[in-house]
């Protein structure tokens, strides 16, 4: 670009206005015709030569600044130019940029903290933790993000103690005592209690009670037991001696006396109450007699007899097999004698006769 300055003196020279350029990067500060300058940007000097020209100079200027600062969070740890810091604090390291300068790094670093809980728990069969239930022992662990937004991990050491569960069954005769009660009434009952892990145990008792019915009924001279399904020993009062081949549920004595029958059940027994039979009548007579005593035997068993003197002595004796028996009695002299007739069960009835 050329300029002609007229107004100058020696009209007629003619210059030139020049123009100059100038890229700088440069560390921290720049000192350019005079002045000192920090920041990056575009810096102008103009000046005019002794024979009055112009010139134009043109700074393009990169300041690399020293300094850097970095602020950071992060949890429990982070790494920076290759250090791990595991603490909040201001860290700082230089090294030399790729124009040569010193660069100044600083790290502003906040360490926040993750955390860690841990809960030790015994439960008996199951336990629910953090939404979970958990039916076996072990260690068990949870993570989430607590307030800092940090990993919170909880741990759990967890024992599982069971419960326990026993049943028995039992048959008893009326009733039966299970632990301190007593149930006189078929049924399954149960009852809970502490073990010896301190969880609960459940007992189940299946309880069949049998009653025995020992009940019997008397039609005249005929016995019968009210129980069905039983086997039954008739027996003789108050001794309570079995009578051979008495075993049915009916029972129809031959002669006078106390009866009673013992009824098994299911392995229960028991045994009625005594009832008194007194319709079987032996018949005697005539009294006083002077030739033949005839005696009447309402049994459908041999009965046998004996005749005493007032000494007690045995004048006569023997059976009685018919339902109505002559004895020929004219050989014994007049007087008064006892006549004793025994039953099956070895007792006697006595009764007085006179002879004529």
């Amino acid at each position: 670009h050329w300029i002609i300055n007229g107004d100058m003196p020696n009209s007629g020279i003619c210059c030139m206005t020049s123009y100059g350029s100038t890229v700088i990067t440069a560390c921290s500060s720049y000192f350019w015709y005079g002045n000192n300058y920090t920041s990056s940007g575009l810096y102008y000097n103009n000046f005019t030569t002794s024979s009055g020209c112009k010139i134009l100079n043109t700074l393009d200027l990169t300041i690399i600044k020293p300094l850097t600062t970095i602020y950071q969070t992060a949890c429990d740890s982070f790494t920076w130019l290759g250090n791990t810091f595991t603490n909040s604090g201001i860290y700082k390291d230089t090294f030399a940029n790729y124009i040569g300068c010193d660069s100044i790094s600083i790290l502003n670093l906040t360490i926040l903290n993750s955390s860690i809980s841990s809960v030790v728990q015994t439960a008996c069969d199951s336990f629910t933790w953090l939404g979970n239930s958990f039916t076996s022992s072990g260690i068990y662990k949870d993570t989430f993000s607590n307030s800092n937004g940090c990993d919170s991990i909880s741990i759990l050491n967890l024992t599982i103690l069971n419960s326990s569960i026993t049943s028995v069954v039992q048959t008893a005769c009326d009733s039966f005592t299970w632990l301190g009660n007593t149930y006189t009434s078929s049924g399954i009952y149960k009852d809970t209690f502490l073990n010896s892990n301190g969880c609960d145990s459940i007992s189940i008792l299946n309880l069949t009670i049998t009653f025995v019915n020992n009940k019997i009924i008397k039609n005249e001279s005929l016995y019968t037991a009210l129980a069905n399904n039983s086997v039954f020993q008739w027996v003789n009062c108050p001794n309570y001696n079995p009578i051979l081949n008495a075993t049915a549920k009916n029972f129809k004595p031959n002669l006078n006396g106390l009866y009673a029958v013992i009824v098994s059940t299911n392995g229960c027994i028991d045994t009625s109450d005594c009832i008194d039979l007194n319709t079987l009548k032996i018949n005697i007579y005539p009294i006083p007699a002077i030739q033949y005593l005839t005696i009447e035997n309402p049994t459908s068993t041999v009965l046998q007899y004996c005749i005493q003197n007032i000494l007690g002595q045995t004048v006569r004796f023997g059976n009685l097999h018919e339902a109505v028996n002559s004895l020929d009695i004219s050989a014994l002299a007049r007087g008064v004698y006892l006549l004793k007739i025994n039953n099956s069960f070895g007792e006697f009835e006595f009764r007085k006769i006179l002879k004529e």
